[in-house]
């Protein structure tokens, strides 16, 4: 899946201070000075904001008696060393906390390609999340303005009452608690069924108002946005070309390319030159960081040849989406989809902690710039399941979600449409295969929708070295456990 890897520098630099610290009781050292004060845990915790420009900003929290950094990438357990120092090989990060006064810590610097960033405590509540997104231009909040709607009205049931054999899903979360299996980085599971909250686990240091990325979930999302505009009449028919969508682009949309309809993007076979899976997301050279990063990402797309007719080859695009972002912002006349997401149909899921990012040119970026909360996830699941209904109301227009759920809604290919994955699985102790639709993100991000099972699974992860298991959990665990 996608990865975000626009302004890949900066965000490993906002990991700078965010990796290695571990409470110790002892001296702090401050400016070449010993001081005869106890460093306790709560030495560390608070707000701390980047004194340069090329930097976010980043809490220290506490969770379970163990120190984590939170930053627009979630949360990173960290240790200390004995000097202050802290390091961390993936980011190529080193660092040392500094400026010890009245049982605080004051500030970090930490370097990176040789380069010193600095960091200085601030007076925010580490509760206020949005102190994370405020560097401007770089991220939409389009969570609701508190006390303006309930944005936790799930209440967890009883998993023994709901389930023929619970013991299979402990032994799941068992497993991903004590790290020795190859899920040690889940980060959240939920399982939602009939109507009920059977299982929300969090892990990591996570709760439930902590905003994980979502990677490529988030064109899952930009799907419902489509669907979204279906429902008010502002799309009538998806096999419509792309141009009359996109009239300030209909330079790039001549000859073959003017055939191109917006159902052509949704299935990922608009017929454009494009591969971004060949090289690693972090590669200079992918496609889709050169379109992230490119002036104007629609033009950038629309203006690759084409090498396929419209609709009969897949490939996977990030550019794509951005193309399918513009036609969003367009027609529900917002300035950027994020913006729609917040005051559209979809407000009525009461997002909280939510924001996207945006690429170079300003524009939401559609294919894999989400953070959400795993139960915001699960309303996106829920309102699938649910034919496009949330609390008694048609929120969606129902064909919409019917054709999202329909693995022939692309002819081209069973296992990809509207931005929807396709899957089967085989469970053993049924004999059965289940077939399942699942948004699906790098890293372990999933919404999972089986209809036949009435069922809805969540799941975040920091997998990004591995591939995705959400199968394995399915067919070994959950599905097990919920079946006769």
């Amino acid at each position: 899946m996608a990865v975000y890897v626009s302004g890949y520098k900066k965000l490993a630099i906002s990991l700078l201070g965010a990796c290695v610290l571990l409470p110790i009781a002892g001296c702090a050292q401050r400016e070449g000075t010993i001081v005869n004060e106890k460093v306790e845990l709560a030495s560390y915790i608070g707000a701390y904001q980047s004194t340069g420009d090329d930097a976010y900003n980043f809490f220290v929290v506490e969770r379970d008696n163990k120190l984590y950094i939170q930053n627009t990438w979630g949360l990173t357990e960290i240790n200390i060393q004995a000097d202050h120092s802290f390091e961390i090989e993936k980011w190529g990060l080193k660092g040392k906390i500094h400026d010890f006064d009245n049982g605080k810590f004051q500030g970090y610097t930490g370097t990176v390609d040789g380069v010193d960033y600095d960091y200085k405590r601030i007076d925010v509540d580490i509760n206020d999340i949005g102190f994370l997104y405020q560097k401007e231009g770089y991220a939409s909040n389009f969570s609701q303005p508190l006390g303006t709607c309930d944005s936790d009205s799930y209440k967890l049931s009883n998993l023994a009452d709901n389930s023929h054999k619970p013991e299979k899903i402990e032994a799941l979360i068992a497993q991903i608690q004590s790290k020795k299996y190859a899920w040690a980085e889940q980060d959240s599971l939920l399982i939602y069924q009939d109507g009920k909250l059977l299982v929300e686990e969090y892990f990591n240091g996570y709760r439930r108002q902590d905003p994980h990325q979502i990677q490529s979930v988030s064109k899952s999302l930009t799907s419902l946005l489509v669907g979204s505009l279906v429902t008010q009449g502002k799309i009538t028919d998806v096999n419509t070309p792309i141009v009359k969508f996109l009239p300030e682009y209909k330079h790039w949309l001549q000859d073959q390319k003017a055939t191109i309809t917006l159902a052509n993007f949704l299935d990922m076979a608009a017929g454009i030159e494009w591969d971004e899976w060949t090289l690693r997301y972090t590669d200079p050279n992918n496609i889709r960081g050169k379109e992230m990063e490119s002036d104007d990402a629609v033009a950038f797309t629309l203006g690759l040849p084409m090498n396929n007719k419209p609709g009969e080859v897949f490939a996977y695009s990030g550019g794509y989406v951005s193309v399918v972002g513009t036609v969003i912002s367009n027609l529900s006349k917002q300035e950027t989809a994020a913006d729609y997401a917040k005051h559209g149909p979809l407000k009525t899921l009461c997002f909280n902690n939510a924001y996207w990012y945006k690429q170079k040119d300003g524009k939401t970026n559609t294919a894999g710039g989400g953070m959400m909360r795993p139960i915001d996830m699960l309303k996106i699941g829920q309102l699938m399941l649910d034919g496009g209904e949330w609390q008694d109301k048609q929120l969606i227009d129902k064909q919409w979600i019917e054709d999202s759920l329909d693995r022939t809604v692309n002819p081209f290919n069973s296992l990809y449409g509207y931005f929807w994955w396709h899957s089967d699985v085989f469970v053993l102790q049924s004999g059965k295969t289940y077939h399942y639709v699942h948004a699906s993100g790098w890293g372990g991000q999933e919404i999972v929708i089986v209809k036949e099972l009435g069922l809805v699974v969540v799941t975040t992860a920091s997998n990004f070295e591995s591939s995705g298991k959400v199968g394995e959990m399915l067919s070994q665990f959950i599905i097990p456990a919920l079946i006769e």
